[in-house]
């Protein structure tokens, strides 16, 4: 096979389920409470192997399995995981193994002859079923005590959890919670009222020798992305406050030299220039809404402003601002509450059409800068490798939080699950569309099964429990009992749970209508003189 360059029909496809089932094995021991390790060693075969315990960080370290064929499932199931994270930053596990138990008994019916279009519209009708039976189960949270519930899933430390349940109950589902590295070996949480962003005075010789943060109270603000060349373009804003006996200060992108020297000639008359937020591409969109949340009118190049021009209602105003070297902020700006509500709207709509982790956190940087508070972790830790395991599980803890906020929670441990596989089972269809419905409801099975199987307990007798008590109960495999998932706090975020039987199915689909493989030849490698 190795030597082969295509391969077609059901040949085909059992060599992609062979390439699944190995991405399935390398990923399904982290799922549940009593997940296990996998160790990947470094690209290269040298050097000491990372032992992980997130499906996607798994996945994305696997590069390729040996057979070419097979590694095509490999990258299949790969991609589903990866596409489950991107979206809601948990759930990889789950994905995997119902993904690999889906496609498996799909492509095994399809090799006995089964019509596949009838087989993906079967299972196509099942996932609306179960996603509705999901979202019949979903009650919403909003306290820190449940969100940390949801949290303990991924992240077993109840103090962490419990401080990252008070954080997004603070900033909320899209509010900015950012992981940071900590200085010591615990790890805490700190909240930042205001807007504060990475970008100092726009010069040192603006703070006073003795301090090294300078302090405006109830400042007039100037933003724009002009930058001061002379005296003559400050003149009509320090008249003003001048005039209004209050101190300015100007956002920039930077100053010239005659500018700097007025302000800093003025300094002691509560005089500040700082930088404007680092450009990266959005600049001009961060200081548009700086201005906003001040109420001010954001001066730009492009629509041929002059800050020689500038009017009393140009300005902004904050309860204070504050500067340091390399870092400014500004707390209880006086912009239009209504104008900055309908602003945060669009942006929270922008979100939730962003593909991927980059648009995401930019966004969500957007919507803390408009919500005026951030929390901010600072992740500790003995050594560096522990610390970058703690900031690895934290990241996936708060994915689950938010996506629990949102969208709310159903049981958990593979309970609200089997509840949906029940649902299916009540559909009346007939011939390949019926056995599709089946599939899914069996595969839905699958995450249960793993979890009891790292628990080290028989899989078919949680099973077949499973279809008597669920949703009333779930099962706890750290305690080896059924219980309450509401009291208990077992609880999974429907978001995730529906983002993945989505995405299962949408993968399945598409490999039982896969026919044939076709393999890149390898390289050829030039002789080495």
């Amino acid at each position: 096979m190795r030597g082969q360059a295509v391969l077609a029909g059901n040949d085909a496809r059992a060599a992609l389920v062979r390439g699944l089932a190995a991405m399935a094995a390398a990923v399904a021991p982290t799922l549940g409470p009593t997940a296990r390790t996998v160790a990947v060693a470094p690209i290269g075969g040298t050097g000491v192997p990372e032992v992980l315990d997130d499906a996607a960080t798994i996945a994305r370290r696997t590069i390729a399995i040996g057979d070419p064929f097979e590694n095509m499932g490999a990258m299949l199931l790969r991609h589903v995981v990866w596409r489950v994270h991107e979206a809601v930053g948990d759930g990889g596990a789950t994905a995997a193994v119902l993904a690999r138990r889906l496609i498996e008994g799909a492509v095994n019916y399809v090799a006995a002859g089964g019509d596949p279009l009838a087989l993906g519209r079967g299972i196509e009708r099942a996932s609306q079923t179960a996603i509705a039976a999901l979202c019949s189960l979903a009650r919403p949270i909003e306290f820190p005590r449940e969100i940390a519930a949801v949290i303990a899933g991924s992240l077993p430390d109840r103090a962490t959890a419990m401080l990252l349940g008070e954080a997004l109950e603070a900033v909320g589902a899209d509010g900015v919670l950012l992981v940071r590295d900590g200085r010591s070996a615990d790890t805490g949480c700190e909240f930042v009222e205001g807007i504060r962003w990475d970008a100092g005075c726009a010069s040192p010789y603006l703070l006073a020798d003795d301090r090294a943060t300078a302090t405006l109270d109830n400042p007039l603000v100037l933003v724009s992305d002009l930058t001061p060349a002379s005296a003559d373009d400050l003149v009509p804003a320090l008249d003003y406050a001048v005039e209004a006996k209050r101190p300015l200060l100007i956002i920039a992108p930077s100053l010239q030299e005659a500018a700097l020297a007025v302000l800093v000639a003025n300094r002691e008359r509560g005089l500040l220039a700082v930088k404007a937020p680092p450009s990266s591409g959005v600049q001009d969109r961060a200081l548009d809404e700086i201005a906003l949340l001040v109420g001010a009118r954001f001066l730009r190049r492009a629509q041929g402003d002059r800050l020689r021009d500038l009017q009393p209602a140009d300005l902004g105003t904050a309860r204070q601002a504050w500067a340091t070297r390399g870092m400014t902020g500004v707390i209880g700006g006086r912009g239009d509450r209504a104008a900055i509500r309908a602003r945060l709207a669009e942006v929270r709509a922008e979100l939730e059409r962003a593909e991927n982790d980059d648009a995401r956190a930019t966004l969500r940087d957007r919507i803390g800068r408009l919500a005026g508070i951030a929390a901010i972790v600072r992740v500790g830790g003995r050594t560096t490798r522990e610390r970058d395991e703690r900031k690895l599980r934290i990241e996936t803890a708060i994915a689950s939080g938010r996506a629990a906020l949102r969208e709310g929670v159903v049981p958990g441990g593979g309970g609200g699950l089997i509840f949906a596989a029940r649902a299916i089972e009540q559909l009346d269809l007939a011939g390949d569309e019926a056995v599709g419905a089946r599939l899914l409801a069996r595969a839905l099975e699958a995450p249960l099964r793993a979890i009891a199987d790292n628990a080290g307990v028989e899989n078919a007798t949680i099973v077949y429990d499973a279809h008597r008590y669920s949703p009333d109960l779930v099962y706890d495999a750290v305690r080896r009992e059924w219980v309450d998932p509401w009291g208990s706090g077992i609880l999974d975020a429907f978001l995730v749970l529906r983002r993945v039987i989505e995405t299962s199915v949408s993968s399945a689909v598409t490999t039982l209508l896969t026919e044939t493989l076709v393999r890149s030849p390898a390289p050829s490698m030039a002789a080495t003189p």
